[in-house]
């Protein structure tokens, strides 16, 4: 406890009962003002850190004589003084300045450091010197033990600083590994006493430091949304948040793929007989496409039953997207359909030089070639040159390479096949085509194309 007397205008320590009567006749007019001493601290349990200095994981503090200390009368009175630092020690000082009004003893000074009680949390910036410099607020009581016949105080207690907020050091992640730099950074929770707090850093920052005062007094469900790289990533810690107390907190952020904006899924159709591999799906998140494996799993649902390959025809299969990572939460995707594959249409080239279904060639002869384009769909889409394979029956008496070139060494009938393979888009195709060479010097005939065994097409 702390005993001050107030004696020819002066803070004196332990003034006896005797000295009541001078004080007051000397304090005419206590509404004037007239001078005060407290001691304080701001020092707490070894479990409350105090102040606002970070050394390694724990919050240091001292007074500053720039400080001040607004003291009310009672809980819900007015203010009636503001007390500045002396005789600093650490976390110890005596606080002086001028008081007015009267009290008894059932009155009770109360004392907040940095700000007045109205005090609230909004503009933070996310860092310990902006909570230090207009965030710590504290509160102190201090009980009335002896006052003057005409109201004014001779004697009170101590004050120790309570901390009305609780600290707390959030480190940031999107998923469990990247560490994410947030601005701003809204948090939301029942009992906040300014409501949802906006944090704004001066730069996009992984660690934020944030005061917020916990006026349920009980555990509860904070919910953050930091905007990392242009997109809003939200996370959830639950947690009771004692005031005057620190804490350090590890968030990991998430877009959840069932409600957040800028998620766009494409599911294209898939030809009978595909594997569901998830290769017909793509997944942006605001144009920027995610990975399968990586952001994301897919499965696949034919009506009521799972699918794995696309085993009949349909158009009610729908893909299932499960969050991975970054990302939570599903998503199913609209129907798309399972299609029978076209068969290509294929084309020959026709014109001098050029063989088709019947031609009679010269033994040695060159310049002669096959030709081919070839087309699927019902709107019909081009397939590409490379794609198109060409095959004689007998090489070695009539070559044909990849290009289509005839080399004709040996008088016969051939027959050349033209191929395409099946690919995801289209079933195989052949055309069949047969071919003439005549011996040099024979003057023999050929037969007519009528006459020769030529089936023409076949597609397959």
């Amino acid at each position: 406890m702390m005993a001050a007397a107030l004696c020819a205008s002066a803070v004196f320590t332990g003034c006896s009962s005797e000295m009541a009567e001078s004080v007051t006749q000397q304090v005419a007019d206590p509404e004037a003002g007239y001078p005060i001493s407290i001691k304080a601290t701001k020092a707490g349990s070894d479990d409350i850190t105090r102040a606002l200095s970070l050394e390694g994981d724990v919050l240091s503090t001292a007074w500053s004589a720039d400080e001040r200390v607004y003291v009310y009368k009672n809980d819900d009175g007015e203010k009636v003084a503001t007390l500045a630092p002396t005789e600093i020690s650490g976390v110890n000082c005596t606080l002086t300045g001028t008081i007015t009004g009267t009290y008894t003893t059932n009155d009770k000074l109360v004392l907040y450091y940095l700000k007045d009680k109205s005090a609230g949390y909004t503009g933070q910036v996310g860092t310990i010197e902006d909570i230090s410099a207009n965030f710590d607020l504290a509160k102190a009581e201090v009980a009335i033990t002896t006052v003057a016949p005409n109201g004014t105080l001779l004697a009170w207690d101590d004050a120790s600083f309570e901390r009305q907020q609780a600290i707390t050091k959030f480190s940031f992640k999107v998923g469990t590994s990247t560490v994410a730099p947030v601005k701003p950074l809204t948090i939301s929770a029942t009992g906040l006493t300014d409501g949802d707090l906006t944090i704004q850093p001066t730069a996009a920052a992984s660690d934020i430091f944030v005061a917020m005062q916990n006026t349920s007094g009980a555990e509860q469900t904070y919910t953050f949304v930091g905007n990392y790289n242009g997109l809003n990533w939200t996370g959830t810690k639950k947690v009771n948040l004692v005031n005057n107390k620190y804490y350090k907190a590890n968030v990991n952020l998430y877009r959840d793929l069932s409600s957040v904006s800028g998620i766009v899924i494409t599911a294209n159709a898939v030809k009978k007989d595909a594997s569901l591999d998830g290769s017909n799906i793509t997944v942006t998140d605001n144009g920027n496409v995610l990975t399968q494996s990586t952001d994301y799993n897919v499965a696949y649902k034919k009506g009521e039953a799972d699918k794995t390959s696309a085993d009949e025809t349909g158009n009610d299969y729908v893909a299932i997207i499960t969050g991975l990572d970054k990302y939570k939460g599903s998503f199913t995707s609209d129907a798309f359909e399972v299609t029978n594959l076209p068969t290509p249409v294929i084309t020959l080239t026709t014109g001098d030089g050029y063989v088709e279904n019947g031609t009679i060639i010269a033994q040695n002869a060159t310049g002669w070639k096959v030709a081919a384009t070839a087309e699927y769909g019902d709107t019909p889409t081009s397939i590409d040159a490379s794609s198109i394979s060409y095959t004689s029956s007998a090489p070695a008496g009539l070559a044909i390479d990849g290009s289509g070139n005839i080399t004709a060494t040996t008088a016969g009938t051939y027959t050349i096949t033209i191929s395409i393979e099946a690919t995801a888009n289209y079933n195989a195709a052949t055309k069949v085509i047969t071919v003439y060479v005549q011996q040099s010097g024979t003057g023999g005939t050929l037969p007519t194309v009528d006459e020769a065994d030529s089936s023409s097409w076949t597609n397959e």
